[in-house]
């Protein structure tokens, strides 16, 4: 509550005291709440409802009626309302995006867009009683439905930190890549450095992360974990950028770094505790000249877990063509309860890591509000923070389903 009420006063003004926050804090997150009960009924009646699908706006495909020229929103050059300096938008009706838009849609996101199309009623009256800036709706279907309606093309929800985060829950993420000589065609190291960044920049700031090597003369990136902050994740591409490719890799030297990064982290920082989700990303390219097996590193890795009392998960990325190294690596996985995937290409990534995420969600369910670091509206808006709650089919789904 610390942090929130720090961020809050960034949004509200300092003048607002503690008792006032708490009303508007629970106000806010009582709305959404409301909101989640109205989709998960909606969604267990979705037989009867779909039929009597509403119109929808795609907001791929201009123009868009009907929009009107709004003085809240910054003013763009082409949508010419000069006049008041404003955008357009649309004040009564949302508008519709999802990934492929010129495809024709799937089912799932023919049902998604009716079953969603009722929620406007909902915005509009929202939008007239609370501060919102912007009202919205992302899905497992890649549908994105937003109020104030505006453009907004091809924009896959999935993919935003808000989405995973409030989907996966808060975790801490120890990454171990390679810096070893092996990793000397820059295919692959751009591929790895892709990978790693995309990661790290899907996190937000109720998670912590830190990075290891394994190669000799470069073992840690940084000592402890690290909150997913703006500016810690803004560095961060820089500082992957610059490590020295050099030496041989050593596995079990790796995984004995993490684990001690972690546990040297368990103090959480000054703004709050540790989650208690704790993964392992391992990121491989070839199997190094060890004096050791695939099953010692195993061994070590159990040693670790009955010594730290960790229990994470462990998900391995093969960078690559080679699928026999994904055979050999498995092992290691699969005995921390994970998987192994191949990424032979950039273009790979995001979809690989949309199941790694769809994975981690599954059987979860969430049950709070969470608020966002503070953030710079991309509309002129100002200064923002977003409340999220996931929403479930719970009545007809056994785990339940997140469906956005």
């Amino acid at each position: 509550m610390k942090f929130l009420y720090s961020l809050l006063i960034i949004i509200i003004g300092e003048s607002i005291c503690n008792e006032k926050l708490d009303e508007f804090i629970l106000e806010i997150e009582a709305v959404l709440k409301e909101r989640k009960a109205q989709l998960t009924e909606q969604f267990y009646n979705k037989c009867s409802l779909i039929p009597t699908c509403p119109k929808s706006y795609l907001s791929c495909v201009q123009p868009i009626p009907p929009f009107e020229c709004s003085e809240k929103y910054v003013r763009t050059e082409c949508e010419k309302c000069y006049e008041i300096k404003g955008s357009k938008v649309g004040l009564k009706e949302s508008v519709v995006s999802f990934t492929d838009q010129l495809s024709t849609p799937s089912a799932s996101v023919k049902e998604m867009n009716c079953l969603l199309a009722t929620m406007d009623e909902y915005f509009i009256d929202a939008m007239d009683k609370y501060p919102f800036g912007w009202q919205y709706v992302g899905t497992y279907t890649s549908l994105y439905r937003t109020f104030p309606g505006h453009y907004v093309c091809n924009f896959d929800p999935r993919h935003r930190p808000w989405y995973i985060a409030w989907s996966t829950g808060a975790k801490n993420i120890g990454i171990i890549l390679n810096t070893a000589s092996s990793m000397n065609e820059k295919r692959k190291d751009l591929i790895q450095l892709a990978l790693v960044n995309k990661m790290i920049s899907s996190l937000t700031l109720n998670d912590f992360f830190g990075v290891v090597t394994y190669s000799e003369g470069y073992k840690k990136v940084n000592n402890t974990l690290l909150r997913a902050t703006s500016r810690v994740k803004g560095e961060y591409p820089s500082i992957l950028s610059s490590i020295p490719i050099n030496g041989k890799g050593d596995f079990i030297e790796a995984f004995q770094n993490i684990y001690t990064m972690f546990h040297d982290s368990i103090n959480g920082d000054s703004i709050g505790a540790l989650p208690k989700q704790n993964l392992i990303l391992f990121i491989v390219d070839v199997i190094p000249k060890m004096d050791y097996t695939i099953k010692d590193v195993v061994s070590t890795i159990e040693e670790l877990e009955k010594q730290y009392k960790l229990n994470a998960t462990i998900i391995t990325y093969v960078i690559g063509n080679d699928e026999s190294i994904v055979h050999s690596v498995k092992e290691i996985s699969c005995s921390r309860f994970g998987f192994t995937d191949l990424i032979t290409s950039s273009d790979e990534i995001s979809d690989k890591l949309l199941n790694f995420y769809l994975i981690l969600s599954s059987g979860l369910v969430r049950t709070d509000v969470v608020w966002t670091e503070p953030y710079e509206d991309a509309s002129g808006l100002g200064s923002m923070t977003s409340a999220v709650l996931p929403f479930y089919e719970e009545k007809n789904s056994h785990p339940n389903k997140l469906l956005g």
